[in-house]
């Protein structure tokens, strides 16, 4: 179902309380659900950075599946990019990729210095933030950042401007809730 603008505008100022506050007509706010997730990776960098080797069969399999459906030379835009692996996996001719955690776009960056590689620090759901790139993009990728997102409608909405008619958005989204059933099929 998709909420008149109005409707989105009124609840994004409701749930952020006190924290949301207009300049002039504009509506500056700082979500504690962006926080609280930048927060979580930033401190818990290299806990991710292991748990992410110790679990290289999952990440390596889904890298293949994104590269099934993300042939080389695409442009590429990669919300909640973490560590920049899948961007450079799908060796893209121009590949932005973005993240909240400084120390994931720092590795990024450090691990893939490449000029068609570029990493930006910030929140992939900003629309201010993505109107400052360069579009449009052939694919967006959304990999685990949906279920982090407190308006997704916003962000998907916040993409279009960078997209054309063939940009193909992929969303991968995993479910802990789904755990007891992968395991019970083993």
């Amino acid at each position: 179902m998709r909420l008149p603008r109005r409707e989105v505008t009124w609840y994004r100022e409701a749930a952020l309380g006190s924290q949301a506050r207009r300049s002039g007509e504009a509506l500056e706010r700082e979500d504690p659900l962006v926080g609280s997730v930048r927060r979580f990776y930033e401190e818990h960098h290299d806990g991710i950075a292991r748990a992410r080797r110790a679990r290289r069969y999952f990440y390596s399999y889904l890298t293949r599946v994104l590269q099934t459906r993300v042939p080389p030379g695409q442009s590429v835009l990669d919300i909640g990019c973490g560590a920049g692996d899948f961007l450079a996996a799908l060796r893209p001719s121009r590949g932005v990729g973005i993240d909240l955690s400084a120390p994931a776009i720092a590795a990024a960056r450090e691990t893939y210095a490449s000029p068609a590689l570029h990493f930006v620090h910030g929140d992939g759901g900003d629309p201010e933030l993505l109107a400052g790139l360069a579009g449009p993009f052939d694919v967006v990728l959304l990999v685990n950042v949906v279920t982090q997102l407190s308006d997704v409608q916003a962000a998907l909405e916040a993409l279009h401007p960078l997209c054309h008619p063939r940009t193909r958005v992929v969303i991968y989204s995993y479910s802990r809730l789904w755990q007891p059933v992968l395991r019970l099929a083993e």
